[in-house]
């Protein structure tokens, strides 16, 4: 497996969706393709199932997950070992929820780039075990998750409670989106699970069910129905009406955490981690 086949095998993880990911890799879609079915032919296994609300990974998907990101971050410390980023002194290694890039995480680099042009920056997705084991390893330099693992010491801060609100589209009436009618669930994590289903014991069960709270609001923008997601990433579709708030409904905290390696794990890049954090407070409080 080269860099380029882990690439858009992750990518496509990423998106969820063929279209999307050779979009965002400036590629034709039946190149991304291509290079898919190239994987799944070395490995003898699918690796993703298709289907009209985008691409899921099956159980060697997952598998293989782990192993191309390893791959990449393996190519790119041999990159930044061998002088490929000379031009910059540090590089920074940032890991986040993707539902946490999309509310305020990509801003909060913008800033970085802006009034820190010596740092070089590396970004990826992952889950809360993901996320906490690249900590554990040095593997990244700070990651931004829901419900952090405190291992080894690590720092953990606060960064703000955001808040999972009802929204439905716009073709969904007010009546059945509060009986919850339509609904397609996300994992917000464990704590979320634990109130939603205290308060919703009989809650239909959904049609779609998504770890990535991207792909489910995706669904409902294209095909109709309600959720829960963040308000600040809901506010942008109820402003073009494409969505609306049931402010009626119950909503729920959703705490964002900044993980970084404890004191005696710290590098030389833990001073631009820390202003990394600083910038998200300030990006939410601008947002």
């Amino acid at each position: 497996m080269d860099a380029d086949l882990a690439r858009t095998f992750l990518m496509v993880a990423s998106c969820g969706s063929f279209l999307e990911a050779s979009e965002r890799l400036h590629l034709t879609q039946s190149t991304v393709s291509m290079r898919i079915k190239r994987l799944e032919d070395e490995f003898g296994l699918a690796l993703f199932v298709r289907g009209r609300n985008g691409a899921r990974l099956t159980q060697a998907g997952q598998r293989l997950h782990k192993h191309a990101t390893e791959l990449l971050h393996t190519i790119n410390r041999a990159h930044e070992d061998l002088g490929d980023t000379e031009d910059f002194r540090l590089t920074l290694n940032v890991g986040a929820r993707f539902g946490i890039w999309e509310s305020f995480l990509s801003d909060a680099m913008a800033r970085i780039e802006r009034t820190m042009p010596g740092i070089a920056l590396r970004s990826s997705v992952g889950f809360e075990d993901d996320l906490t084991e690249r900590i554990s390893n040095a593997r990244l330099d700070c990651a931004f998750m829901y419900t952090p693992e405190n291992r080894g010491g690590m720092t953990i801060e606060k960064i703000v409670d955001e808040e999972l609100v009802l929204a439905r589209s716009s073709d969904l009436n007010a009546e059945r989106a509060l009986r919850l009618e339509g609904l397609v669930h996300t994992d917000w994590g464990p704590d979320f699970a634990r109130a939603f289903t205290a308060l919703h014991p009989d809650a239909p069960r959904p049609f779609l069910s998504a770890s990535i709270g991207w792909l489910s609001l995706r669904h409902v923008l294209l095909n109709g129905g309600c959720g829960y997601f963040p308000r600040r990433i809901v506010n942008a579709h109820v402003r073009s009406g494409a969505m609306t708030i049931m402010e009626d409904a119950p909503s729920f905290p959703l705490p964002v955490y900044a993980v970084l390696p404890g004191r005696q794990g710290r590098t030389k890049c833990s001073e631009a981690a820390l202003s990394l954090v600083a910038a998200c407070k300030d990006a939410v409080q601008d947002g």
